[in-house]
């Protein structure tokens, strides 16, 4: 429930950016190249989540492990950086103390091919579909997650046992060797020894690229991992697709696809995550009303989710400024618990334009002398108003567009000149309820959190 009197003037804001990547996997920066160019951009946090695992194989069957094509980008696992990763959080995080420096990864935590022989085409699925882990603790954890390429991704079981089937050709060759010719005895032993080290050190699977799609079970494995681990989970641009890319092989006979798909719907079908990216660059389709992210929030409001769900942004390469899209925190102490406290509470917005940004400088729901802020509860069986003021961080005046969201409906669009002030007045029944804000103009937009309200039933 919300505290008497708590306005949000009482937090202060720090502007943050999240999903980078550095040197240590797919950019182009070391991270203190990344922290000096934050702090020149005034910026508060920065939370890095580096690849922890870019190597996609396809091997023959039977010989999978021995003869297999494979393509390597650099990464966490896939290099053995992940200590070197860690650590220079540290060593970085002393020479900028000012900058709130916060460690993660991002995860493909599945992935697999689609093959028509007949076509001579190999399509890689899910290759694009992401989830990050923050602030996952001791470097055991993150070496822990479930994700392929990793190696925990293979185990030892007692079915490991099957695996040494080959030694079937090594007992044929010995019972009825000398009752068959040279030749066969020959070449029985070659294969069988072929499979035999394919099957080295004899661990099985626990999931790999040739079992089809596994719907989101993976996902929903590495969300409850990181949960259990202590730290924050949330899913990285859903909203993006970027189509097919292909390659061709053996002169044009074999046609390699990657299908990077948008997979909003994965909001949908996981549960336990903190959170998503809300505005990715300039992308924000799953957080537009009705959308995914209101479905979920529904879900929760009927009992059928145990956590909301937040919003934060996400920094898209060639969106330009590394701060055009900003997670602002509201935090009582500029401090990295207090950030992480923020991050798991939803008590922060989005927004995104850059110099020309957009800054809420007032959102909250009154109700029975209690004051609610973003990711926070109030009461508010009877009358509750909604306070919004929203104005833009170089104090010019713009039209902007500002709607009011109630429980995934428009309820309210006001429209003038920045800055801009107004009340909202609600009356709240049985039903339990939430508000939150989407601001555009021009050149910037603003997302906000939602704030729960609830009714008599609760």
């Amino acid at each position: 429930m919300g505290n008497p009197v708590p306005a949000q003037e009482n937090f202060v804001q720090l502007g943050g950016v999240m999903h980078l990547h550095s040197q240590f996997s797919s950019g182009g920066e070391t991270m203190e190249e990344i922290a000096q160019r934050a702090t020149d951009r005034g910026l508060d946090v920065v939370i890095l989540s580096d690849a922890d695992a870019l190597k996609v194989e396809y091997g023959l069957p039977f010989l999978r492990d021995l003869i297999s094509f494979e393509r390597e980008e650099n990464a966490l696992l896939t290099q053995g950086t992940l200590k070197n990763y860690l650590e220079e959080f540290e060593r970085v995080g002393r020479k900028y103390p000012d900058l709130i420096l916060i460690e993660g990864v991002e995860s493909t935590p599945y992935h697999y091919w689609d093959v028509d022989i007949l076509q001579g085409r190999w399509s890689l699925k899910r290759w694009s579909t992401h989830l990050m882990a923050i602030d996952l603790g001791p470097l055991p954890a993150y070496e822990a997650l479930p994700v392929m390429g990793g190696e925990q991704g293979k185990i030892w079981h007692w079915s490991s046992i099957l695996m040494l089937w080959p030694l079937l050709g090594f007992v044929y060759i010995a019972v009825y060797g000398r009752y068959r010719s040279l030749r066969l005895s020959i070449a029985v032993g070659f294969v069988s020894l072929l499979c035999l080290l394919n099957n080295i050190p004899f661990k099985i699977a626990i999931m790999d690229a040739y079992q089809g799609d596994l719907g989101w079970a993976p996902y929903q494995n590495y969300i409850e991992y990181v949960n259990k681990s202590g730290g924050l989970v949330f899913w990285a641009h859903p909203q993006a697709g970027g189509g097919v890319h292909s390659d061709t092989f053996l002169g044009g006979l074999l046609e390699v696809e990657r299908l990077d798909n948008a997979h909003e719907n994965a909001l949908l079908h996981t549960d336990g995550y903190t959170g998503f990216s809300a505005l990715y660059g300039n992308d924000m389709s799953a957080a537009e009303p009705r959308e995914q992210w209101d479905q979920v929030l529904r879900q929760y409001l009927s009992g059928e989710r145990s956590h909301a769900v937040w919003g934060t942004g996400a920094y898209k390469r060639e969106s330009g400024n590394i701060d055009d899209v900003q997670t602002v925190f509201l935090v009582e102490k500029k401090t990295r618990e207090a950030v992480l406290e923020a991050l798991a509470w939803g008590r922060m917005y989005v927004t995104q334009g850059g110099d020309d940004r957009l800054i809420l400088y007032a959102f909250d729901v009154e109700s029975g002398g209690y004051l609610g802020l973003a990711g926070e509860e109030v009461r508010g069986a009877g009358e509750c108003i909604v306070h919004v003021q929203i104005g833009k961080a170089d104090k010019t005046r713009e039209r902007v567009k500002v709607t009011l969201i109630r429980s995934g409906k428009i309820v309210s669009e006001e429209v003038g000149l920045t800055p801009v002030n107004f009340d909202y007045t609600a009356t709240i029944g049985e039903s339990n309820e939430y508000f939150r804000v989407i601001a555009k103009t021009r050149t910037a937009k603003l997302v906000s959190n939602p704030i729960f309200v609830t009714g008599e039933s609760r």
